[in-house]
């Protein structure tokens, strides 16, 4: 396993490596800025959803065939919010 901990100088010393090996904490502005923008995806996730959920059901389309559409939209809607796929067509 590792190297065995005998004294308290040993644990020390350990945590001491183990410490510089862990990242650095992100400044106080970085963790604003991405607060931030969590909230600002949040909010854009939550307005596309509900513009996409109040959408009345075609004339003729099954109702289980529209939910089936409308999951799938959203799975497309939640991934593009997230930056890991290019534009939707608009529908």
């Amino acid at each position: 396993m590792g190297k065995r901990m005998e004294t308290i100088e040993d644990v020390i010393a350990d945590m001491l490596r183990l410490q510089a090996k862990l990242p650095a904490r992100p400044a106080p502005e970085e963790v604003q800025i991405a607060h931030q923008t969590v909230a600002r995806v949040d909010g854009s996730l939550a307005s596309r959803l509900e513009e996409l959920f109040q959408r009345p059901r075609p004339p003729g389309v099954p109702q289980h065939v529209f939910r089936a559409y409308l999951e799938m939209r959203e799975d497309l809607i939640r991934e593009q919010v997230c930056g890991m796929q290019e534009e939707l067509p608009p529908v």
